[in-house]
């Protein structure tokens, strides 16, 4: 398990704008920073899901934002603990969760 460590807002402002430029990443990060998530909801625990169904019956299809959100988090410098609750180890059940504190 990685550390726990805390970062500047203003430092973390800085890294969101030089990212935020470019295209899938600056519509996660503005309703990140909002603390809204684009593809569903941040959990009351702080875990964060990246995959859900979209459609319904034989229309459905995953919509997986893993690796994208993996990379943002990366480029960022913020740790995060990645998991998987589902029963069978599907891909909704994916989930980040958040270490570093900002202050």
């Amino acid at each position: 398990m990685k550390t726990q460590k805390t970062i500047k807002k203003e430092i973390l402002q800085k890294r969101i704008n030089k990212l935020s430029e470019r295209g899938f990443a600056k519509k996660l990060i503005k309703n990140f920073t909002d603390n809204k998530f684009p593809f569903g909801e941040i959990e009351a625990d702080g875990t964060i899901r990246t995959c859900h169904i979209s459609g319904s019956k034989k229309f459905s299809k995953n919509l997986d934002y893993t690796s994208d959100f993996r990379i943002i988090l990366n480029k960022l410098g913020l740790l995060y603990e990645f998991g998987n609750d589902a029963p069978k180890g599907g891909l909704t059940g994916n989930y980040f969760k958040i270490l570093t504190k900002i202050r």
